[in-house]
């Protein structure tokens, strides 16, 4: 399965907090589907290909337009069906829907194959935990530890990233932006 995806990639501290459950997973259910994509991040749009030129351009003009974005994570979710994933829901609010419109309207041009799950009418927010390898046999393991736990989160959104996967390889940071830090943040 190939794919590039339009992402903006978490901060050092919110990074490492994600990294510590996909090894807590890992180790204690036996999860290691996540590794595919090794960047714990939020996803804006992903498609099988982007024709990489203009979407590098475009992806360059938003970040230097872009402030960070403040965000929050609250409570725990569950993409059901055949491959369940598990995620960090995120707080929907204006400043974050009108930014993903834009990224999305901005990127669409250079999509091929877009997954319209990702679009901004069906899009929900999320961090991922898990993905490609929960089934009966360890979501009990998983909802024993997690269904407890508290995830709200502030974090701050400073980038735009591409990244991209060929077959069944692990996913590879092809570029990163980072948003203009000057002036105020939204």
């Amino acid at each position: 399965m190939a794919f590039s995806a339009v992402v903006s990639l978490l901060d050092l501290a919110t990074r490492q907090k994600v990294e510590s459950h996909w090894d807590y997973l890992e180790e204690n259910c036996g999860l290691t589907g996540i590794r595919i994509t090794p960047y714990p991040h939020i996803s804006w749009q992903v498609a099988e290909k982007h024709d990489l030129i203009p979407l590098k351009n475009a992806l360059a003009t938003r970040a230097r337009m872009a402030h960070p974005l403040s965000i929050l994570t609250t409570g725990l979710g569950m993409f059901s069906g055949p491959t369940p994933v598990l995620y960090l829901p995120i707080v929907k609010n204006p400043s974050l829907m009108d930014f993903h419109r834009q990224v999305w309207e901005e990127t669409l041009p250079f999509a091929h194959g877009v997954n319209l799950k990702y679009h901004p009418d069906a899009w929900i927010p999320h961090i991922t935990l898990a993905y490609k390898d929960i089934h009966h046999d360890n979501i009990g393991c998983i909802m024993q530890e997690y269904a407890f736990k508290n995830f709200d989160w502030h974090i701050s959104l400073d980038n735009l990233a591409l990244v991209a996967q060929e077959g069944e390889e692990v996913g590879v940071l092809k570029e990163r932006y980072n948003f203009n830090t000057a002036g105020s943040k939204r």
